[in-house]
């Protein structure tokens, strides 16, 4: 378990540098770099409150909590592709609408086997897998004119984080059959994972501030 803690330490530290990094020129990026800054900045409140919550008031139950970090992860995530791509995939309001169905179900109990860490997270994943997927597919096409390679490796990255977190979550039930050992070193491939999605993200924060 001790592997598993040090990852989440060191995606703890690299999600705080890739949010502030440069953060002074925040408004001259373009679009698509304010929106991943958004986006990151979101995860950092999520794991800041999270960890006051357990350490501080010894909360639980966060699941209230678990469904902003949903519900906000897929809008903003929406919000970065749609900026990315020059015509926004109508697709994207059947996505969401899909979602808030969802959500409302979760919410009001009306379906008791929807749960939201069995079936909304992976549903909110896919979607997101699907909208990157487009977008490196009209990067792809375009030879990068309309945003830098930087850009698109931050895009791989996020696609890469989103394709194989589905799998892991769909695989979560999974998991209570597992020696507890070994089902943090599965979840830990997360974390590095997502270490490498922050090192990418601070990598282009860090390379475009010289033409800013």
């Amino acid at each position: 378990m001790l592997f598993l803690y040090v990852t989440i330490g060191i995606s703890n530290v690299m999600l705080f540098l890739a949010s502030i990094w440069n953060i002074k020129d925040h408004f001259k990026y373009s679009d698509p770099g304010r929106n991943l800054r958004m986006f990151l900045m979101f995860l950092l409140a999520i794991e800041i409150i999270s960890k006051l919550f357990i350490y501080l008031l010894y909360a639980t139950d966060m699941k209230f909590l678990f469904n902003i970090f949903v519900a906000g992860e897929l809008l903003l995530l929406t919000n970065f592709t749609n900026s990315l791509a020059p015509h926004k995939n109508q697709f994207s309001k059947l996505y969401l609408g899909i979602f808030l169905l969802l959500i409302a179900a979760s919410v009001f109990n009306e379906f008791q086997p929807i749960l939201w860490m069995k079936w909304i997270k992976p549903i909110s994943n896919i979607i997101i897998v699907l909208e990157l997927g487009r977008c490196l597919l009209f990067s792809l096409k375009a030879g990068y004119q309309n945003h830098s390679k930087k850009l698109f490796y931050v895009q791989f990255a996020l696609f890469l984080y989103y394709f194989v977190s589905t799998i892991l979550f769909l695989v979560l039930n999974q998991l209570q059959s597992l020696n507890i050992e070994y089902a943090g070193y599965l979840w830990s491939i997360n974390n590095i994972l997502s270490c490498s999605l922050y090192a990418v993200c601070l990598y282009y924060f860090y390379s475009t501030r010289k033409s800013i």
